[in-house]
């Protein structure tokens, strides 16, 4: 028949505030940095590279801020399913990357 997309999101609302003072911003780009990086065998630090790259990096960047004032999600999971589709699905997510088996996990 037709191929079906599972997922599962998080809605934020909330006020943005931009964010354009240096320090904050070097401040928000490196706690990123440490965040993703430091999963690797070998991370990648922001004081790894020449500050005046640094510097020139930050002013191509548009820092945001979010106030979050109200929190929504929505998940599809095949629950429009027949059990044995459901299950099938969901096993084969679940034999699959981190990706897919993190969507497996969470289906019914």
């Amino acid at each position: 028949m037709v191929p079906t997309w599972n997922y599962a999101i998080v809605h934020l609302h909330g006020h943005l505030q931009l964010v354009d003072d240096h320090d904050r911003l070097l401040d928000l780009v490196t706690r990123l940095t440490e965040l993703h990086e430091g999963r690797r065998e070998t991370p990648w630090a922001v004081s790894d590279a020449p500050a005046e790259f640094i510097d020139g990096q930050l002013k191509a960047i548009v820092g945001i801020e979010m106030t979050v004032e109200r929190i929504g999600g929505k998940a599809k999971l095949s629950q429009n399913r027949a059990e044995p589709d459901r299950a099938a699905v969901r096993a084969a997510f679940l034999d699959g990357d981190e990706r897919l088996h993190r969507v497996g996990a969470m289906m019914p």
